[in-house]
């Protein structure tokens, strides 16, 4: 990892208690930490009470997106270093 990538690594660990500096930090990352591909069909919206809101661009990546939702929230925790995104609610931009 970057340096950069190791600041952001130990600020999420540091403050994965602090929902708004949470969802900070996951729009900030999204792209590092799920890839171009996802990244760029999806954008994290909200984050409360260990829910992640996330709009998919269009229907065909909502479907994906929820399948590969354990998967993500895997990666996204992993970064935390612990189970911040209890679940993933995946929604349609409007």
């Amino acid at each position: 990892m970057k340096p950069l990538g190791n600041f952001m690594a130990q600020l999420a660990r540091d403050f994965c208690d602090q929902p708004v500096l949470v969802e900070i930090i996951l729009k900030g990352q999204w792209q590092a930490l799920l890839g171009k591909r996802i990244s760029s069909n999806s954008l994290p919206v909200a984050f409360r009470d260990g829910v992640l809101q996330v709009a998919a661009s269009d229907e065909r990546w909502l479907a994906e997106l929820s399948r590969l939702s354990e998967d993500i929230r895997a990666r996204l925790n992993k970064f935390f270093g612990k189970e911040v995104v209890k679940s993933i609610q995946f929604v349609q931009k409007t």
